[in-house]
């Protein structure tokens, strides 16, 4: 016999039904009880992030073990940073003027800057052409 308690926070569906032949919900412990005695399959699967409001998510679990378990991710390095930053206020731009040349949004020149970004080759090629500063292989 299948055991399930429900609680309020907990949110699952139950599937109701004599082999293929109907389905529905259940709205409650009881109708998973009826459905035992009448014989019929019952199949329950819970919602993961239904909605509800937690803190952190499965976003933040996930980037937990990305960086514990696999490794530590791969970021800009410092001397990147700086040359970048260094590179874009000497051509007296802005991020904003840097994105928009090298098709990027702000706030990935912002991430490079503060060396919180992965780095893509791509994006510093571009920027080492538009800023005429060495980049790469820092």
């Amino acid at each position: 016999m299948v055991h399930y308690e429900a609680s309020k926070q907990d949110e699952a569906v139950v599937i109701l039904g004599r082999r293929n032949y109907t389905k529905s919900t259940a709205k409650s412990k009881a109708d998973i009880e009826n459905a035992h005695r009448a014989g019929k399959t019952v199949e329950v699967s819970k919602k993961i992030g239904s909605g509800g409001q937690t803190k952190g998510g499965l976003g933040a679990q996930a980037r937990k073990i990305e960086e514990t378990e696999v490794g530590a991710i791969k970021r800009v390095s410092k001397e990147q940073a700086k040359a970048i930053v260094q590179g874009r206020q000497a051509k007296k731009m802005t991020q904003k003027e840097l994105a928009q040349k090298c098709n990027v949004l702000p706030t990935v020149i912002s991430q490079y800057e503060t060396a919180k970004a992965q780095p893509d080759q791509r994006i510093l090629a571009k920027m080492q052409r538009i800023l005429g500063v060495k980049i790469q292989g820092l």
